[in-house]
């Protein structure tokens, strides 16, 4: 099995403060910033495909939908995103595992390749440094073409943006003024990144969730 992004060898910790949107408390957390190569998946030999992978579990991946993030501050090249997820599976009180899906048509080609490449550095942030990146994969299949990234929740044992209705994650992205985006709006394209969840597990799922939900519509 390969390692995740972010092995202690791989990953690039910096510190820093994010203001909870209703500006009270402070959000002090290491980010983990992707390294400047992805890696590829665990599924297949390469970090993409333009087929469904044999062995895949068909719908087994809750996507929570892409209505679900909102902006929370900007900055020149980054955005720090929240989303949240609802706690219809107890997700607020336990471990699962997440995916966060970039489609083509939303965001255009260069940012789905750059979330890739590396040229795109993702981090999830809580009160406590409870998220972490672990796998990213490549969809090739004309209009439904994203990019799936897999990320693994520890329910920590101190504070927490969520309540008992659902899990509330700051997802900062870093690299966004290398990015063409074309005709296309960044700001839209962010907000309109697709949620999933299943659970808990550090095997590398993306190849299958990439395929399990078109995301070109």
């Amino acid at each position: 099995m390969r390692t995740p992004l972010t092995t202690a060898a791989e990953k690039t910790r910096l510190e820093t403060t994010i203001h909870a949107t209703s500006g009270t408390k402070a959000l002090l957390t290491q980010l983990a910033v992707l390294p400047e190569a992805a890696p590829v998946s665990c599924l297949l030999d390469i970090p993409y495909s333009n087929n469904q992978p044999e062995g895949c579990a068909a719908q087994h991946v809750n996507w929570k939908g892409s209505k679900v993030t909102r902006t929370s501050f900007r900055g020149k090249g980054s955005r720090v995103l929240r989303f949240s997820v609802n706690n219809n599976e107890g997700a607020f009180d336990a471990d699962y595992t997440g995916f966060l899906g970039f489609s083509k048509t939303k965001c255009g080609i260069d940012f789905v390749n750059a979330s890739i490449d590396g040229r795109l550095a993702l981090s999830l942030a809580d009160y406590e440094a409870d998220y972490e990146i672990m796998y990213q994969h490549k969809r090739i299949n004309g209009k439904q073409t994203a990019s799936i990234t897999q990320f693994y929740r520890t329910k920590g044992t101190g504070g927490d943006l969520g309540n008992n209705k659902k899990d509330l994650v700051y997802l900062m992205i870093q690299g966004l003024d290398q990015i063409d985006f074309g005709d296309l709006d960044m700001d839209f394209c962010l907000e309109r990144v697709v949620v999933g969840i299943m659970p808990a597990t550090t095997e590398d799922h993306t190849a299958c969730a990439a395929w399990d939900k078109d995301l070109g519509y």
